[in-house]
Order: C-alpha cells, then sequence, then structure tokens
C-alpha cells in the first residue's frame, strides 16, 4: 500500500473503498500547510478543519498518526516507519503536489 492509494495520483485525495467508504483528505503541501485554501466539492462530506501543517508535525503525521493539534488522526491511516532521510524525500515529494 502506498500514498497514492487513497490520496490519488495528485494528491486530492477522495474516497476510498476499504471495508466501507472512507473519505480521505488533500494530502497537497499547500493545502496541508494552510498556504491554498480549497473548496469542497458540493454533496460530499466536508474536512474536519485543522490547524496548518509545519514540516516537523507532517512528519509526526506519517509516523505517528497525529494531527498539528495532537489529536489522532483517522485509524485508516496507517503510521509509517521509515529512516529519516526517507521521510525528508516523502516531505520533498509532498511540496511537489
Amino acid at each position: 500500500m502506498a500514498c497514492v492509494t487513497c490520496h490519488g495520483p495528485e494528491g486530492k485525495g477522495g474516497l476510498y473503498l476499504a471495508m466501507g467508504i472512507v473519505r480521505t483528505p488533500n494530502i497537497q503541501y499547500g493545502v496541508l500547510t494552510g498556504q491554498i485554501m480549497i473548496e469542497e466539492e458540493s454533496g460530499t462530506e466536508a474536512e474536519e478543519p485543522h490547524a496548518p501543517y509545519t514540516d516537523e508535525s507532517l512528519k509526526q503525521a506519517i509516523t505517528q498518526g497525529l494531527e498539528p493539534d495532537g489529536e489522532l488522526l483517522n485509524p485508516f491511516m496507517p503510521r509509517w516507519s521509515m529512516a529519516a532521510p526517507d521521510l525528508e524525500d516523502l516531505l520533498a515529494f509532498l511540496k511537489t503536489l
């Protein structure tokens, strides 16, 4: 399983079927950090608002499943165990989305 499985090739999220329908959030860097605001598509459930992510809080989300305020992410979000250089590479990739 990879990020693209749930969040899509452009990181925009959407609906994912996994023992039910799960709405996956947009993980584009500008959206996560609050630099870009998006409008929800009509007819879809709005995402819960969260504080803007920083690079460090994104790393915590990926490895520990935590939102910027320390709340737990949806349990469907995997908690990834990866070496520091790999985590830095993933963060650099997220910045391209």
